[in-house]
């Protein structure tokens, strides 16, 4: 009989019902009585170590914390070391090199200058700085007028195409008069370095070195105004070495 005819016989209540069951199904032997004992017995005491069991899953929650807590002090521990690392690579990275290009070239806008004051050649360098002073002026006995001038650089880099620290003498002149914005100039004639070395018209000066020059020019009688240029145009910075006397000052 299947388990759908047993399940809905149970369901009838007339005696016809329970005597079809009795003959279909006839009682257990005592073999079978005992079998089917002895089963729900060790189901029983299996159901009695639960418990222990229930106590080992609570151990193995409690490693498992343990290992979520490990992993987390670990990534702490990497992130920390991640920021130490970047803040030391900071610390260690090179500060980026002075600029003195903009600011020293700068420090005289006036073109005028006297006798002792420095100011920056701009026109003599493609880069860097190249400061000039006029030390000393006048006239010698051999109808040759001298100037001697202090040259400074500090990065200076010339336009020598064969060398950056090569600057040509004849580019110090003497400026005896003015047409428009251009001087009428006067080219040295002779040129020797402060460890009274004859040089020609060029000369070497390496980055923060410093070199005295003296130059000297044709001239039997110096005029009422004269200056020390380094180019024909009357715009680039100039020292005066004489100058006109005012009218209204007389």
């Amino acid at each position: 009989m299947r388990k759908t005819d047993l399940i809905g016989l149970l369901h009838s209540e007339d005696e016809e019902t329970a005597i079809r069951i009795a003959e279909e199904f006839p009682p257990f032997s005592e073999r079978e009585n005992e079998r089917i004992f002895r089963r729900i017995k060790e189901s029983v005491e299996m159901q009695q170590e639960l418990p222990e069991e229930t106590l080992v899953i609570s151990r193995v929650s409690h490693v498992q914390e343990l290992r979520r807590i490990v992993s987390a002090a670990a990534c702490l521990l990497m992130l920390c070391g991640t920021f130490g690392g970047l803040f030391w690579l900071k610390t260690q990275m090179p500060q980026p090199p002075e600029q003195y290009e903009a600011t020293e070239a700068a420090v005289h806008s006036t073109p005028s200058h006297r006798i002792g004051e420095r100011y920056a050649a701009v026109n003599l360098t493609s880069s860097g700085t190249l400061w000039l002073t006029v030390e000393e002026a006048g006239m010698m006995q051999e109808q040759l007028y001298c100037v001697r001038i202090k040259l400074e650089s500090r990065h200076a880099r010339s336009h020598a195409r064969s060398s950056s620290t090569l600057f040509q003498a004849d580019n110090f002149m003497l400026a005896v008069g003015q047409e428009g914005e251009l001087w009428n100039t006067i080219r040295p004639c002779g040129i020797r370095t402060d460890k009274d070395e004859a040089c020609p018209y060029a000369f070497t000066l390496e980055s923060g070195k410093t070199i005295e020059l003296t130059l000297y020019y044709p001239l039997e009688q110096p005029p009422e105004e004269m200056f020390f240029v380094t180019s024909y145009c009357a715009k680039q910075p100039f020292t005066v070495l004489a100058e006109k006397p005012d009218p209204e000052m007389e």
